[in-house]
């Protein structure tokens, strides 16, 4: 009988200091910060920037973690009935370092979309996450590799390297959806009950995040200054030249091919 106060006054203080109850938490964030072009049959490599984005500079996220969704079908692929020509998962790494990835597919249960358990975020009532994709798409987890994460600590950049299927719809954008999150929330301990996972796009339709689109093409086409310290005097005494590169897709062919390049009038041509 004479435990019970202190014992109600113990939990209340577990209350109190449990992150759940805090006014503000840790937020994770990822942005893609590059647009590199995507030629058929070749790879190209995402750069994926994690940060953690909360207002009080006190809120650290733990297990720091990426969520990506790979078009594995491409834009017209199902579930595996039909030769996928999209995205497919090559490597990860930071700063040269690989990281471990987790790849889920997406399961065909005779409808649009396919659902699947996280391999390791849980809810409050410590289940895995659940995450829904196009059946036969992938579900590719990226775990940094840090403890745990404050606001004030600069971006952290995943280097994502994918295959781009020689057989790809050319132009028709293939959507990359992403999101971030903290495997162990707000607190060090695994205790989802109390201090659930933390995802910056809640809805368990992986459609609804953010998303980046690649863009197959047959050939990119850049133009390269050769002058000196990419900068020049004006005037007939300084001639400059330019160099016009098409880089053609590997295993493609074209013909007829004409390269126009307008020139301002401010410049004469020689």
């Amino acid at each position: 009988m004479f435990l019970a106060r202190p014992l109600l006054l113990l939990c209340l203080l577990g209350l109190l200091l449990s992150p759940s109850a805090a006014q503000s938490q840790p937020e994770a964030d990822v942005l893609v910060t590059n647009a590199p072009q995507a030629l058929l049959g070749e790879s190209i490599e995402l750069q994926l920037d994690f940060s953690n984005v909360a207002a009080d500079s006190q809120d650290v996220g733990y297990g720091p973690f990426v969520d990506v969704v790979l078009p594995i079908n491409g834009a017209d692929g199902n579930a595996g009935s039909e030769t996928a020509d999209g995205l497919t998962f090559v490597s990860a790494d930071y700063i040269g370092a690989a990281i471990s990835a987790t790849q889920v597919t997406f399961p065909d249960d005779g409808r649009d979309t396919g659902c699947v358990e996280h391999p390791f975020a849980e809810s409050d009532t410590a289940t895995p996450l659940i995450v829904c994709g196009t059946p036969g798409d992938v579900l590719l987890v990226l775990p940094l590799p840090f403890g745990s994460y404050v606001p004030t600590q600069p971006a952290s950049t995943i280097d994502l390297k994918l295959d781009v299927s020689a057989l790809a719809d050319l132009g028709v954008g293939l959507p990359v959806h992403h999101r971030a999150g903290f495997r162990f929330g707000a607190d060090p301990l695994d205790n989802a009950c109390c201090d659930p996972s933390l995802v910056s796009a809640a809805s368990n339709d992986s459609t609804t995040w953010p998303s980046t689109e690649v863009t197959p093409e047959l050939l990119a086409v850049r133009k390269e200054y050769l002058g000196p310290e990419n900068e020049t005097s004006t005037g007939p005494n300084f001639p400059r030249q330019y160099r016009i590169v098409l880089d053609l897709a590997d295993g493609q062919s074209i013909s007829d091919v004409d390269v126009i390049d307008d020139l301002p009038d401010s410049l004469a041509y020689l």
